[in-house]
Order: C-alpha cells, then structure tokens, then sequence
C-alpha cells in the first residue's frame, strides 16, 4: 500500500510541474513581442556607426552628436485584432536621441509605407517579422545629392533575452556602403 501512495505522490508532483511549466511557456512572450521594452544603446559593445553616417551624407555636427547621443528605443509589440483575417502584427517604436524623439507605427506586412527620417527627409518604409530573423527594416529615400540609399535594419534577440542585436547595412545607388553591428541592452527606464 506505501508503494501505491509513493507512486501516486510522485506522478501528482511530476504532473502539477509539467502543468506549471507548460503554464509558464504559454504565458512567454513570442513573435514581435519578444522585443517589448525599453533598450539603451551599449556603445562598448557597437561597431561605429560613423561611415554609415557618412555614406548617408549626415552633415558633421550631427555624426558628432550621434558618436556621443544617448539613444533610447521603446519597442511595444501590438496583435492583430481577432476579427481582422488581413491585418498585420505592429510594432510600435518611439526613437529617442538629444535631436529628436520620433515615434512610428510599423506595420509587419512587408507594404511600403511613407515615413521620415530623423532629419525630417521623406522615406519609403517596409517592415516584416519571421521568427528566424527578427524586425526587418527596409528604409528608401533620396539623399541630398540626388543619390539613392537604402538601409536595412534587422533586430533580433542575442544570446539573452535582455540583448538586442542591430545589424544594419546601407546601399546607396545599389552598392553597399556601410555596415555595423549595434548592441542594445533591455532596461527598465
């Protein structure tokens, strides 16, 4: 009789944890919500954005800010409604830097979408989410001098949930200028 109760305490006790951690990933996040937060730049841990900037014709005051700016991103991850069978996952994005705060809507469904940069420039913006890859960015617009760049941004988690890798690559008429990989740490301000 002992070894009936013993048995049945066990599978009760293995039961009740299988349940609790099926509980528990039911309840992570995934998809675009995985980089819900607020990250800060690690600038210890980026490459130089300062030929990026160059190839995209940024005047010299502004590359000098932006090697010293604090950059802040707030990412919220926002699901489809139910009853919507057409509407895409968005993202929602506010960009802080000491120039400008600059939020945006991105829409997860691969349409160009009219957007700006942060020095008021007019763009042509795609973005998509897949699993294996993360945020994908696609950014097109027309540079002072007539050129042509675009620059494709993909975020995606690191080896830790509370690192965010940015690699960033920049065309600019059809040939790669610039490319840098950024690392961003989750805080909690």
């Amino acid at each position: 009789m002992k070894t009936f109760w013993l048995i049945l305490a066990l599978s009760l006790t293995t039961s009740s944890a299988s349940a609790a951690e099926l509980a528990s990933a039911a309840d992570a996040p995934s998809g675009p919500a995985l980089l819900d937060g607020v990250w800060k730049l690690d600038w210890d841990r980026s490459d130089s954005f300062e030929p990026g900037m160059k190839a995209l014709e940024t005047p010299w005051l502004l590359r000098r800010l932006a090697g010293i700016a604090r950059v802040r991103v707030e990412l919220r991850a926002e699901a489809k409604p139910s009853d919507c069978q057409d509407c895409a996952e968005k993202i929602k994005v506010v960009l802080t830097t000491p120039i400008k705060t600059q939020k945006v809507e991105a829409v997860l469904d691969g349409k160009h979408r009219p957007g700006k940069t942060l020095t008021g420039r007019a763009t042509l913006d795609r973005y998509t989410w897949t699993s294996e890859g993360g945020l994908e960015m696609i950014r097109e617009y027309e540079l002072p001098s007539g050129s042509q760049a675009r620059i494709r941004d993909i975020r995606s988690l690191g080896a830790d949930p509370d690192t965010m890798l940015s690699q960033i690559t920049i065309w600019v008429d059809d040939t790669e200028r610039a490319s840098a990989l950024r690392t961003f740490i989750r805080t909690s301000d």
